[in-house]
């Protein structure tokens, strides 16, 4: 029982890392495609949107990868060593554009001092997303040696391909994505029409890029797809996928904040739902069509009753205050629609 439990944290804490921790890497790649007389007045909104609540979003990351440490010490083990250089990437991203971020939103007034800054923050959002789209193909894409012959055979062919490629552009789109459609709700009234119309572009964007990850992972011979696109769970999440998606679109116009994010969260619900159901129990795939299990990289079963009390426990603690936060600042003030956040 403990071990589904600690399954189902991880899978949960991947979810709130996509929707939350993505709208922030999001506004970075928002800013990066942008018109550039239009991206100072985006700054401004994204800025304002996630400066409460970006730290908040980042906890995510740390649980899932402290379930897969303690819980899944096999699988922790392949994913930081055979894919040291995409997770060391990914970290550094993380680091500079939270830091880049802090100094240019805190410490450094309009100028030219903002220029490096602001360049290292858009290039931490977009090398974040592409990594870890990257790092998720890997694991599923059958190529760990478990007999390498060269460095390149051991820790660059595992993730390097046309399939990790298009995985990785696809998550990118996804994070702005999200972050499109989150920031419609911080425009002013006046800017609402234009922001709706970036979030309607990005999800265009989303559909083809979608394929390119299903040709691609056709054309490498991914071991799970044959199967996946068997399987009857897929054409759910596709359904309920397509279906919040319409829905979405065309309640962006309106004044349905919570409603237009709560069905992007559905989305990418259905993305992961996916994707999960189409690989598990795998977690990773290895060459020569032999796998490492979640259940069988499993701890043993007192470490992962411990483990699933303490999730248990720690949620309690900090879900409350997670709630208040986002409800004291990221609940606008009707009369100054992205403006400065206003405690509700």
């Amino acid at each position: 029982m403990g071990e589904l439990i600690v399954i189902a944290f991880l899978v949960l804490a991947l979810i709130a890392y996509v929707i939350t921790g993505g709208a922030d890497f999001g506004v970075g790649i928002l800013e990066l495609a942008e018109r550039p007389e239009r991206r100072d007045e985006l700054r401004a909104v994204g800025e304002r949107a996630i400066a409460p609540v970006w730290e908040a979003n980042h906890i995510w990351i740390i649980v899932a990868l402290v379930i897969v440490f303690v819980g899944f010490p096999q699988v922790h083990v392949q994913m930081t060593t055979v894919l040291h250089i995409p997770l060391l990437l990914m970290l550094v991203g993380i680091i500079l554009r939270g830091t880049a971020f802090t100094f240019r939103y805190y410490d450094i007034g309009e100028g030219e001092g903002r220029g490096p800054w602001t360049t290292f923050f858009r290039g931490g959002s977009v090398m974040v997303p592409m990594m870890f789209g990257h790092m998720v193909a890997a694991m599923s894409r059958g190529r760990f040696s478990a007999e390498p012959t060269s460095v390149y055979d051991a820790y660059i062919h595992p993730w390097v391909g046309w399939f990790p490629f298009a995985t990785g552009l696809f998550v990118t789109a996804l994070f702005a994505w999200i972050a499109a459609v989150f920031l419609v709700g911080e425009e002013r009234a006046e800017r609402k029409a234009p922001a709706a119309a970036r979030a309607r572009r990005w999800t265009v964007l989303l559909v083809p890029l979608s394929g390119a990850v299903t040709l691609t992972a056709w054309l490498e011979g991914v071991p799970w797809l044959v199967d996946a696109l068997r399987s009857p769970l897929l054409y759910g999440v596709a359904i309920l996928a397509l279906g919040s998606t319409l829905v979405l679109w065309r309640l962006l116009d309106s004044e349905r904040l919570w409603t237009v994010r709560a069905l992007a969260g559905a989305v990418v619900v259905s993305v992961l739902a996916g994707y999960w159901g189409a690989v598990y129990p795998t977690a990773v795939q290895l060459e020569g069509g032999a796998s490492i299990g979640w259940h069988e990289a499993a701890a043993p079963s007192a470490t992962m009753n411990a483990l699933a009390v303490t999730l248990i426990a720690a949620s309690l603690l900090i879900l409350p205050g997670l709630a208040w936060l986002y409800r004291l600042f990221k609940t606008p003030n009707p009369e100054d629609r992205g403006g400065p956040v206003q405690p509700s």
